[in-house]
């Protein structure tokens, strides 16, 4: 291993345990309002809502790595839940921004984390859906219209929606699927915006690109 080799090297772990330290003193100012939050589970499975961004729901432990969560994670580290001690997991546009082999990670942790018949929901970007625009009407599509307004070119379209806002893994359905089941879920089914058979799971999403939506259940 060479000196350039070796700096990448070193570089890389500080750079993560920076973050590893960032996150501790982020919950150590935000520990009243965790431990308040974490009391209302206090007698049941908790239910993460992974990636909140600005959207806080209520009756959820909201996990972000920035904003104001009720705890601060990293999802390329283990999350901070005993085994089994979570009912249902929703993530909305958080997936496409972890590579491939973080996703594997975070996935098999929303495994380990759930009860035996718990649920995990992911809403993100459908490539197939991005492809079936690119190839006919590409402008149609409410985002350009707000995040979008640079954009001139079906070609310009599509590599925005791989590699803006941190994008680093577009999935299709069958991407997604096989990641999931790799994970250790056993039933995975697609769903439509805002539809679920389980009254928990209904009406959380909030962003129109949510264009694939899977459940993942937990044998």
């Amino acid at each position: 291993m060479n000196a350039e080799e070796l700096f990448d090297r070193a570089y890389g772990l500080l750079k993560r345990t920076l973050r590893v330290v960032r996150l501790h003193i982020r919950n150590l100012f935000a520990t009243g309002r965790r431990k308040k939050k974490l009391r209302l589970f206090s007698d049941q499975p908790l239910r993460l809502h992974v990636g909140c961004g600005p959207i806080l729901l209520g009756d959820w432990v909201n996990l972000d790595i920035d904003g104001h969560p009720d705890i601060y994670v990293d999802l390329t580290r283990r999350l901070p839940f005993g085994d089994g001690s979570v009912s249902h997991v929703f993530s909305e546009h958080v997936i496409e921004h972890l590579s491939l082999e973080e996703a594997s990670h975070c996935f098999e942790e929303f495994a380990r984390v759930l009860a035996k018949g718990g649920v995990v929901r992911v809403a993100t970007i459908d490539l197939d859906h991005v492809i079936s625009k690119y190839q006919r009407d590409w402008q149609n599509q409410k985002w350009l219209k707000t995040d979008g307004q640079d954009i001139r070119t079906r070609t310009q379209m599509l590599n925005a929606s791989f590699y803006r806002w941190g994008h680093r893994f577009i999935y299709n359905e069958e991407e997604l699927r096989i990641l999931l089941l790799s994970a250790g879920f056993s039933v995975v089914t697609r769903r439509a915006w805002g539809e679920s058979d389980i009254q928990l799971l209904q009406g959380l999403e909030r962003r129109e690109e949510s264009t694939l939506i899977m459940e993942a259940g937990k044998a």
